[in-house]
Formats: C-alpha cells, structure tokens, sequence
C-alpha cells in the first residue's frame, strides 16, 4: 500500500515539475525571486547586530544559524504541503470537493499525495546554505548525535507543519472561506524565526507545548548547538504527535460538515 501511495506522489510530483518547467523563463523568474526574498531575512539579522549588541545569548553565529533553520524547515514544509491548503480550501469553496471524497483513497491521503511546490525549493538552499555558513562561522565539529537530534527535530516540525494544514482545510469544511485564516497562521508561524525566550516563560511554555511552533527553528537551531536533552526532545516528540492527533480528529469530526454547496 505505502508503496503505491509513494509512486502516487512521484508520479503527482513529477506532473508539478513538468508543468512549472513548461514554462522555463517563468520559473527561473520566480526561483530568482523567492532567493531574493528569503536572503532578506539574514540582511536584517546582520544589520540588527551591527547597529546594536543583538539578542541577549544568542550571537550572530547562532542566530543565523536559527533564521537558516527556520527556512530551510519552512521551506521543506512549503514544498511538501502548503498546496494542499490552498487546492483543497479551493476545491471546498467552489463545492468541487466531492470528486475527493468518491475516490477510492481516503480524502486526507488523496490531498496529502497532490501537494508539490517547486517555490519552496528556494528557500531550502538559502536555508541550508546561511546554515553551513553559520557552521563554519563557528568552527562547529560534527557530532553524530546532535546531527541526529537536528534531523528528528526537523522530522517533527514538518510533522506540526502538516497538522497545522489540516487544521486550516478542516475549518474550511465549518467557514468555507478560510485564505484569511491561512495568511494568519503563516505570520504567528514566523514566531519561529525567534529565540522563544525573547517571549519570556509564558511564551517559552506557550509556543513549545500548546503551540509548538519552536519546532521550526528555535529548537533545531538548538539541537546543533548541543543544547538539547534527550528529555527535552521526548517531550517534543509528544507534543508533536499530540498536536498531529488533534488535527486528525477535527478533520474526522469537521469534514462531516462539508455540504457541497459552495461559498
């Protein structure tokens, strides 16, 4: 089964590129686009810590290092799932979601094998690249069990990214018009460019265990500096998973109220 569902996603994956390479100069246009956009960010970081002493415990290093994490994991999640949001959103809108449901493929599946989006290829490579640099920048010695626990965090923040999806798509079955809520979420999401404790212990608390959004970048970021328990991830593990299985439950009791009709 797992097996037909990956060539499923190949195959999808393969039409998207296709499809965007149809049209060479426009992607090409874009992808030069999204790379400016995204190095924005660390341009910012460089000029916040030349006019000012920076964020308190956090040096340039390290807090680039944090903007990379963040993009290179928000990347990944773009790529891998925020089309699902806006097609299926879409779909619900104009009562086209039916053909979904008659499908011999459970909806959720359906949604999560057609979701490929080249522009976040962008930011991954910007990502990883202020990462590497970030690295060398701080003569980092590669430890097996910190690149692990960066890889198991990334794992899970992709996890939050998805169930943060499925969220969006199931209050589109209650609100049908939900691009505004969509927009919302991205920006509380950019939270994760931070140092959770800039927030102090309320946010610390807020925006690891009911809100995990330090899982894009904060604690990866971590996880490579060496910062990290093992208690600390297993409890983010939780949360995560948590945070997943709440997500499949309003989508289970929300996509009831889907009523085809259209917005």
């Amino acid at each position: 089964m797992m097996g037909k569902l990956a060539r499923i996603w190949i195959g999808a994956t393969r039409l998207e590129l296709s499809d965007e390479l149809s049209y060479r100069f426009n992607f090409i246009l874009k992808t030069i686009t999204h790379t400016l956009t995204s190095a924005i960010i660390p341009l910012i970081t460089l000029l916040v810590y030349t006019v000012s002493s920076g964020i308190p415990g956090w040096s340039l290093e390290e807090f680039l290092l944090l903007n990379g994490s963040f993009m290179f994991i928000g990347g990944l999640g773009s790529t891998l799932f925020q089309s699902m949001t806006w097609r299926t959103i879409d779909k619900i809108w104009h009562g086209r979601y039916d053909m979904d449901l008659i499908r011999p493929v459970r909806p959720l599946v359906l949604a999560t094998l057609n979701t490929f989006n080249p522009d976040g290829l962008a930011y991954i490579f910007v990502g990883a690249s202020i990462m590497a640099v970030s690295l060398v920048k701080m003569h980092w010695v590669f430890n097996a069990i910190s690149t692990l626990s960066f890889v198991l965090l990334v794992g899970l923040a992709l996890l939050f990214f998805y169930s943060i999806d499925i969220i969006t798509i199931a209050l589109s079955f209650l609100f049908v018009k939900t691009f505004a809520l969509a927009n919302a979420v991205e920006e509380i999401i950019n939270i994760g460019k931070y140092p959770l404790s800039i927030y102090g212990s309320t946010g610390m608390v807020l925006f690891t265990f009911l809100f995990p959004v330090g899982l894009a970048g904060f604690y990866p970021a971590q996880a490579l500096l060496g910062k990290l328990s093992f208690l600390m991830i297993g409890k983010l593990a939780l949360v995560a998973f948590a945070f997943f299985g709440f997500s499949l439950l309003l989508w289970s009791v929300w996509m009831k109220k889907y009523s085809s009709a259209g917005g």
